[in-house]
């Protein structure tokens, strides 16, 4: 019985920090959306987060791109992944819900009946990570063309170093 309940406070500290670390994970996720994308805001895009569909080689990172940060955003983005807050983007785009631009998707409705009229819809991939968190990358798609996003913590700011055509 000791070492049952030795093991439930174990699991209990390990599922805590790790809530921690995911806690921090998508603020700085978030930060990074907005250091991206707050030039860009308009009222004609509505963007939503989802598991990036871009098609990238795993084993031929873009130039730029280091292949272990490659390789933390592939894992990030792995299909069933889910998507992450974007409610501090509000004060730039209108958000879309990804569960019900989903449920429209399978229904066959147009993603226009979501978005309202001539509106166009953003998607962006998760974010990943280099290891020491001062590297990003993501995907946005939109208007059927795909782009990697590639930011750099510089002095406590991301900033954004390279667009990659896909």
């Amino acid at each position: 019985m000791r070492r049952f309940v030795s093991l439930g406070v174990s699991a209990a500290l390990g599922i805590a920090a790790a809530l921690s670390v995911a806690a921090d994970f998508r603020l700085t996720e978030a930060d990074v959306y907005e250091a991206a994308l707050a030039p860009y805001a308009n009222d004609s895009s509505v963007v939503v987060s989802l598991a990036s569909t871009c098609r990238i080689d795993s084993d031929l990172a873009p130039k730029g791109i280091d292949p272990s940060l490659l390789s933390r955003f592939l894992r990030a983005n792995l299909a069933g992944m889910p998507s992450t807050d974007l409610a501090e983007l509000r004060e730039y785009f209108a958000i879309a819900d990804a569960d019900q631009l989903a449920a429209y998707m399978r229904a066959g409705v147009p993603t226009s009946a979501l978005i309202g009229g001539d509106r166009h819809l953003v998607r962006l991939s998760r974010v990943g990570f280099n290891q020491d968190e001062t590297e990003a990358i993501f995907c946005i798609q939109a208007l059927r063309s795909n782009a990697l996003m590639h930011l750099q913590l510089i002095g406590g700011t991301w900033q954004h170093i390279n667009t990659i055509r896909l």
